[in-house]
């Protein structure tokens, strides 16, 4: 029987890392970001950049449930208001910074 289809959130991969990695650091945390940073640099296709920035986003994501102790969600909501609330200026390459 085939595993059951679930819709990943970031409550649920907080839960699966805790559970997974009792004994994980801020210090193990980072240089697995760092490790994962390289690996997306260096990666040989679009597709598997892609699936390296997903490596990026757990890794982080483990990171800030381990600096918090509160879960990822807070910590982005927080930060969306702050960046829903600035102003922007639109560079060329279509990306932008803050005012």
């Amino acid at each position: 029987m085939a595993p059951k289809q679930t819709t990943e959130t970031f409550s649920s991969i907080n839960q699966w890392q805790r559970e997974t990695f009792p004994l994980a650091t801020l210090d193990g945390a980072l240089r697995h970001i760092e490790e994962e940073w390289a690996e997306f640099q260096t990666a040989p296709s679009i597709q598997e950049r892609v699936k390296e920035a997903v490596d990026l986003i757990l890794t982080l994501s483990c990171y800030v449930d381990l600096a918090t102790g509160r879960g990822t969600q807070g910590p982005i909501d927080a930060k969306m208001r702050i960046c829903r609330g600035r102003q922007w200026n639109i560079l060329p390459d279509g990306t932008g910074r803050h005012v």
